[in-house]
């Protein structure tokens, strides 16, 4: 299962991902590194279980060690994430030669996102509608636009596909776009004047959902070390005595 996990989440799978449709809709391959570190661990447990008994000391010198550097590796990715929060053009750059990939679209983007893009993407709504626009902030969890209008404005595209774990505040009051169905963009509406439009990522409640379960686990986990660690020295103690 790692394996395929791992195969599945690398470059070689890319025929795949391309061809066919399921794959497409289940989106970002990076995922199934997930799989493959579950796998992985449950495969390093089974394979101390058959050795514990002969090599003990090693075997659990070696269990500490993949759970140190999991853990160090899943701290840095966080910190990377949220402490440092670079901005959004800057951790999209790597992927600008590679634009378009299918598996790497939200399932809300749509079918016109990449001709919105070719005729000036933003810049030229802006020119278009005869607006003053500016980027006051563009981070990965948090962006903020201010454009000025003479006149109103019913659908204004924000440049990001929507998405429902955002939040989209017009100067400072939550509202909830439209969205463009050919893009994917989320819409709002302009009044004259200047107008501060936000969006900042509150995530979705699978996400906490899967926080409260895996803590769940883990304590489920950490109890029944104990209760066996319990039991090994109760046991112990009947034969001595």
């Amino acid at each position: 299962m790692a394996l395929l996990a791992l195969l599945l989440g690398s470059e070689i799978s890319y025929p795949l991902w391309e061809r066919i449709g399921i794959l497409r809709r289940l989106q970002f391959p990076l995922r199934f590194l997930q799989i493959a570190f579950v796998a992985s661990a449950f495969a390093l447990v089974w394979s101390a279980a058959c050795v514990v008994q002969t090599r003990r000391k090693t075997v659990w010198m070696m269990i500490g060690a993949f759970l140190i550097g999991s853990t160090a590796m899943l701290g840095a990715l966080e910190r990377q994430y949220t402490a440092e929060a670079k901005p959004a053009l800057t951790v999209a750059a790597p992927g600008i030669a590679q634009r378009g990939q299918p598996e790497m679209k939200p399932a809300t983007a749509g079918d016109a996102w990449r001709k919105y893009l070719d005729q000036g993407g933003w810049e030229a709504d802006c020119s278009i509608l005869k607006l003053s626009c500016t980027r006051s902030v563009s981070k990965t969890h948090h962006k903020v636009w201010v454009a000025e209008a003479t006149v109103d404005i019913q659908g204004f595209r924000l440049p990001m596909f929507w998405f429902p774990g955002w939040e989209f505040l017009v100067n400072g009051e939550a509202v909830t776009p439209s969205v463009d169905q050919d893009t994917g963009l989320p819409m709002i509406a302009l009044r004259p004047g200047n107008t501060t439009v936000e969006a900042r990522w509150r995530g979705l409640p699978q996400e906490r959902n899967g926080a409260a379960i895996s803590l769940m686990a883990l304590l489920a986990t950490v109890w029944l070390l104990y209760a066996n660690r319990n039991r090994g020295l109760k046991r112990n103690s009947i034969h001595v005595a």
